[in-house]
């Protein structure tokens, strides 16, 4: 019987798509209590945090389609999402104008 190669990994499936969202969970989390501790960080974390996870759903997007990137939530929950990080990523920023953050 002959054997069957192995499928190619790829960063779409395995560990890394996991590995990638508790990282951007971690900067969440770490934003929040930076912001909550008034630092001026807080800003760059939620930044950062937006653009990984803009990032990730693009490339999760591109290989595996647009209707699996969306995930169990669908559309709505995509939206809501990206809704709240980019309120907090502008209310950090306007605190961090005003001089709040330190």
């Amino acid at each position: 019987m002959p054997c069957r190669r192995a499928q190619p990994s790829s960063t779409a499936s395995g560990t890394t798509p996991y590995t990638l969202t508790l990282g951007i969970a971690g900067l969440n989390i770490v934003g929040a209590v930076s912001l909550f501790m008034l630092r001026r960080i807080a800003f760059r974390l939620f930044t950062i945090a937006l653009v990984a996870n803009l990032l990730v759903t693009i490339a999760h997007a591109i290989n595996r389609g647009f209707v699996a990137a969306l995930g169990g939530a669908g559309a709505i929950g995509l939206v809501i999402g990206y809704g709240v990080l980019i309120a907090v990523c502008i209310y950090a920023g306007r605190l961090k104008a005003r001089g709040v953050l330190v």
